[in-house]
C-alpha cells in the first residue's frame, strides 16, 4: 500500500506541494510503462537529521531542536496531533543508493522511505524536551493556510521489500533524534 495522506476530502488537491510531487510521481510512472524507462520512484516521507536547516523550507526538527535549546517556546501550527513519519537521513540515503544501484526491477510503484510509525507532532515536540532536558513548552499557532488540519502522512515499509530493505533497518526515532539533537550543540 502506498504513503497515505488522510485529510478532509480533497484537501490535498490545493496544496501546490503535494500537487507537483504526485505529478512528478505520475509522469515518471507513465514513462517507466509507455517508453520501458527504469526510473525508480522512492517517495520520502519526513526525512531529518544532522545539519538540517530551520529555513528557507520550514522542516519540523530544526524548529523544535533550536527553539528547545534556547528554551524558548517551541511553536506548532495546529493542535499537534497531525501524524507524521520520522525517517533519519542515513536510512533515505541507503534507501536511494539501492534504488539506483540494484537490479530490483520495481518500476511500476512508488516505494515509501518511510517508516509506518505513527508520531504526532505533539510526541516529537516532547521527545525533543525531553532529549535535550529543554524548559521548553509547547505553543500552539492557528493552521497555515493549504495546511489540512488532522493530516496523516504514513509510509509503507513494505514497499521496500525490493531492495531488501526492512523495518528492522531503520533507525529507531530517538536514537535519530538524539544524534539530531547532538549535532546542534
Amino acid at each position: 500500500m502506498p504513503a497515505v495522506n488522510i485529510c478532509a476530502a480533497n484537501d490535498w488537491m490545493w496544496n501546490p506541494y503535494s500537487i507537483t510531487k504526485k505529478a512528478a510521481e505520475r509522469f515518471a510512472l507513465m514513462f517507466n510503462k509507455e517508453f520501458g524507462c527504469q526510473i525508480a520512484l522512492v517517495r520520502g516521507m519526513n526525512v531529518y537529521g544532522p545539519g538540517q536547516k530551520a529555513a528557507p523550507v520550514r522542516k519540523i526538527m530544526p524548529n523544535l531542536i533550536g527553539p528547545a535549546l534556547e528554551g524558548e517556546p517551541i511553536r506548532i501550527f495546529g493542535d499537534g496531533e497531525q501524524v507524521m513519519d520520522m525517517i533519519f537521513v542515513e536510512d533515505v540515503a541507503e534507501i536511494m543508493c539501492r534504488a539506483l544501484l540494484m537490479d530490483h526491477g520495481n518500476y511500476k510503484m512508488v516505494m515509501d522511505a518511510g517508516t509506518g510509525r505513527r508520531t504526532t507532532e505533539n510526541q516529537l515536540a516532547e521527545l525533543v524536551i525531553e532529549i535535550t532536558g529543554s524548559s521548553s513548552k509547547i505553543e500552539h499557532l492557528p493552521m497555515r493556510p493549504g495546511e489540512p488540519e488532522h493530516s496523516e502522512v504514513l509510509g509503507d515499509p513494505a514497499t521496500l521489500a525490493p531492495l531488501a530493505f526492512f523495518p528492522d533497518d531503520l533507525l529507531p526515532l530517538e536514537d535519530g533524534v538524539k544524534r539530531t539533537v547532538a549535532s546542534y550543540w
